[in-house]
């Protein structure tokens, strides 16, 4: 799941099909991984737009 952090998700994919791992698999595992870093950092977008709407000066 830390691919797209560490080396990218095409080096990622490649790297996985290279060491044996079955397509099928590796599609699962990179499309599941793709959303969860998705999701995480569309929380932290709401999170910190949310952070800044409470705790900027008011006008």
């Amino acid at each position: 799941m830390g691919a797209p952090l560490l080396v990218g998700t095409h080096l990622a994919t490649a790297l996985c099909i290279m060491l044996g791992g079955s397509e099928r698999r590796v599609m699962l595992w990179i499309t599941a991984s793709i959303v969860a870093w998705a999701v995480v950092l569309a929380g932290l977008c709401y999170l910190g737009l949310e952070g800044l709407r409470y705790h900027s000066p008011a006008l």
